[in-house]
């Protein structure tokens, strides 16, 4: 019988313990009635489907636990990035018991990662929570899964691009510190990724033959490996950027990272990030491109490599691509003024005069 106590809510009780077990009850309290029912018939359900009613795991221990598996047999960076990005879910609603989280409450956490995050750390919360909430339920101390409710938010994907020669001049022109003229050379001469460029030691350039070694990337601060085997690769340094970091080894640098903290340790994603800002501003003033991230000089350098009639298959290698797919999908960008007219009417014109 449903009882109402002295704070005016709603109380029922359940019986939790199995047959032939001491009798255990557990209360359920609403603030009506029909809240308390629902909240009773859900217990029923749970202890019905064999759920250890005594368990009442927060929304942050059901994470942890998922994390800790997962840590067994996945790269340790890879559980670094799951740590950040599921870090938003916890930050917001780890404390509330995990049982509590219903698809509504699933949805305006999402919604609002969505709008101060971005719509794509978005719908990765939504996947990792689903992967901890599928964990919980094997281990039978939740019922329900909210987040595989939860819609996924539609990404438009963004026009991938090469810089302008505007912008190229633009960034030639610009008053940069040393430091921060080293990083986008790296970056712009080799097309690495910008994980890989913070990751690099001293040792990793060979003046010698004039070459940069590519072989790990950082992940939050950590040296691990590139993003593919394939990552793993030596690339070409053109003289530009050899002269570069001559300039800023000689007078700018001390200790074995190449781009190292005040306190000599590997940069974080947060102050990169911020240093990344400063250099935007530095080159663009207050027009900076939406689209001026540090993968944009990927691109450029790929487009640039074929433009200039390097074999494809050269590409591939030194972007550290697997697929050939990739190099030539993804990453090169031509138009209309790539089009080397002469050369097409040449093409025609000799085969017509050797008939």
């Amino acid at each position: 019988m449903p009882k109402k106590r002295t704070d005016g809510r709603y109380e029922l009780k359940v019986k939790i313990s199995r047959d032939g077990e001491p009798r255990k009850y557990k209360a359920v309290y609403g603030a009506t009635l029909r809240e308390a029912q629902e909240k009773k018939r859900q217990l029923e359900a749970e202890v019905q489907a064999g759920i250890d009613a005594t368990a009442n795991p927060t929304v942050t221990a059901v994470v942890e636990e998922w994390l800790a598996v997962k840590s067994i047999d996945t790269r340790p960076q890879t559980v670094t990035a799951y740590k950040c990005t599921i870090k938003h879910i916890t930050d917001a609603i780890g404390d509330r018991q995990a049982k509590s989280i219903d698809v509504t409450t699933a949805r305006k956490v999402i919604t609002q990662i969505a709008t101060d995050v971005s719509p794509y750390q978005a719908n990765r919360c939504r996947k990792l929570s689903a992967a901890a909430w599928k964990d919980g339920i094997l281990r039978g101390v939740i019922s329900t899964n909210p987040w595989d409710k939860v819609p996924i938010i539609p990404l438009k994907a963004a026009e991938k691009r090469s810089l302008s020669g505007e912008e190229l001049d633009k960034i030639d022109k610009a008053d940069l510190l040393p430091k921060d003229r080293a990083l986008i050379s790296v970056l712009r001469y080799t097309g690495c990724r910008i994980n890989e460029a913070v990751a690099l030691n001293v040792q990793d350039l060979d003046f010698a033959t004039m070459t940069i070694s590519i072989n790990k990337s950082l992940y939050h601060s950590v040296p691990g490996p590139t993003k593919t085997k394939a990552g793993v690769r030596r690339v070409p340094m053109p003289q530009v950027l050899a002269d570069v970091l001559h300039n800023y080894l000689a007078h700018y640098h001390e200790g074995d990272i190449l781009f190292p903290t005040r306190v000599g340790t590997y940069v974080n994603n947060s102050s990169r990030n911020k240093r990344w800002k400063i250099i935007s501003h530095r080159i663009f003033g207050d027009a900076v491109p939406a689209d001026f991230t540090p993968h944009i000089f990927r691109h450029t350098y790929a487009s640039t490599l074929v433009k200039n009639h390097i074999p494809p298959t050269t590409a591939q290698l030194l972007l550290g691509h697997d697929s050939l797919q990739t190099t030539l999908k993804v990453y090169t960008h031509f138009g209309y003024s790539d089009i080397d007219t002469d050369a097409v009417r040449n093409i025609f014109s000799s085969e017509r005069s050797s008939n």
